[in-house]
C-alpha cells in the first residue's frame, strides 16, 4: 500500500506538471530568474499555512493514539468507523472550498471588496447547504449506515458519529473564511488559533479519554473546534472582510439552518415508519430527507441567482435523461 501511495504520488506531480505547461507554457521550473528578495515575503506567507498543516495533524491523527494509549487498541476500531462515517460529507464539501483561494486572492489584487464580502457570505452559506443535509441524515441514520456498512455489532456507536459531525460541520463552516484570509495574506492568526485549538484538543482528550471513554475523546475534539470557530475564527474573519454577525446570521447561518428542520423531521418520520435495514429502504429514507432539505432551500434560502443557475441545471439534466430514455 505504501509503494502504491509514492507511485500515485509521483504521477500526480508529473501530470500537473504538465498541466502547469500545456495551460501556462511560459512557466517553467528551474533556477533561472529566482530572487532572494522575494523569500521573505514567501516564507512568511508559507509558515503560517505550515504551522496549520500541523495543527491539522495533531488535531486528525492522536486521537486514535489516545484511546490506544488509555483504553485498548480495540477500541481503536469503533471509533475510527465512526470517524470515518462522520467525515463523509466533508468529502463532497470540500471540492467547493477550493476555488474560493484563487477568487479571492483575484477579488483583493483588485481591490474588490463588495465582492469579497459576498464571497465570503456566499461562500460559507454554500458549505452548510451542502454539508448540512448530508450531516444530518448521516447522524439520524447512523445505526442503520453502521450495521449495513460494517456489521450490527457497531450500531451502538451513533454518539460519537453525532459528536464527531458536529465536530466536522463547525470546523468546515470555518474554510471559506480562511480561504479569503489566505488569498488577502491575512491567514497568520489562524496558525495561532489552529496550534491552540489541537492543543486543548489533545489535553482534553487524555483528560477524557479514562472517565468517558471514547465518547470522551470525541469530546475532547468538539469542544475546541467550537470554541476556536465561534469565539476567534468567526470574529476575526468577520472583522478583516467587513462582515457584521447579523449579517453573518440572516445571509449565510439562517438560510442553510432553516430547511434542516422539516428535513430532520422527515427522516425521523420516515425512519418510524419504514425500518430502513435494508439498503433500498434506507436510499429512500435518506432519499427523503435530502429531497426535503432540498426543496426547502429553494424555497426559503436560495437566492434569485441561484435558483436561476439551480433551474438550468436540472433542466439540463432532465433534458440529457429524456435523450439517453429515447436512446435505450
Amino acid at each position: 500500500m505504501l509503494a502504491g501511495n509514492i507511485a500515485v504520488a509521483i504521477i500526480m506531480q508529473v501530470g500537473t506538471v504538465a498541466l502547469v505547461y500545456r495551460i501556462a507554457p511560459e512557466l517553467r521550473f528551474g533556477y533561472g530568474g529566482a530572487s532572494l528578495g522575494q523569500l521573505r515575503p514567501i516564507a512568511g506567507f508559507s509558515v503560517a499555512l505550515f504551522v496549520g498543516n500541523i495543527a491539522a495533524q495533531i488535531e486528525t491523527k492522536t486521537d486514535e493514539i489516545v484511546i490506544a494509549a488509555a483504553l485498548a487498541v480495540a477500541a481503536v476500531t469503533p471509533y475510527a468507523i465512526a470517524r470515518k462515517l462522520s467525515e463523509a460529507p466533508r468529502l463532497l464539501t470540500e471540492q467547493l472550498v477550493k476555488v474560493f483561494l484563487p477568487l479571492a486572492s483575484e477579488l483583493h489584487a483588485a481591490d474588490d471588496r463588495a465582492r469579497l464580502r459576498a464571497l465570503y457570505l456566499e461562500g460559507t452559506r454554500l458549505v452548510l447547504v451542502l454539508y448540512l443535509p448530508l450531516g444530518l441524515t448521516i447522524v439520524l441514520l447512523a445505526p442503520p449506515f453502521l450495521t449495513r456498512w460494517v456489521g450490527p455489532q457497531y450500531a451502538d456507536e451513533a454518539g460519537l458519529v453525532l459528536v464527531l459531525t458536529l465536530a466536522g460541520l463547525f470546523d468546515l463552516s470555518q474554510w471559506p473564511a480562511g480561504a479569503v484570509l489566505q488569498g488577502m495574506a491575512r491567514h497568520r492568526p489562524l496558525a495561532m488559533i489552529a496550534i491552540g485549538s489541537a492543543a486543548a484538543n489533545l489535553a482534553l482528550s487524555l483528560l477524557l479519554v479514562r472517565p468517558f471513554g471514547t465518547l470522551g475523546v470525541a469530546v475532547g475534539t468538539l469542544i475546541p473546534t467550537v470554541v476556536a470557530a465561534l469565539g476567534f475564527t468567526a470574529p476575526y474573519a468577520m472583522r478583516v472582510i467587513g462582515i457584521g454577525a447579523r449579517q453573518m446570521l440572516r445571509h449565510a447561518v439562517l438560510p442553510a439552518l432553516l430547511p434542516a428542520l422539516p428535513a430532520a423531521a422527515v427522516v425521523y418520520g420516515l425512519r418510524r415508519l419504514v425500518e430502513p435495514t435494508a439498503l433500498l429502504t434506507l436510499a429512500i429514507v435518506a432519499g427523503g430527507g435530502l429531497l426535503t432539505y432540498a426543496v426547502g432551500y429553494w424555497r426559503v434560502g436560495a437566492s434569485a441567482t441561484e435558483r436561476k443557475a439551480y433551474g438550468k441545471l436540472v433542466r439540463s439534466a432532465l433534458r440529457s435523461a429524456g435523450r439517453w430514455l429515447q436512446r435505450t
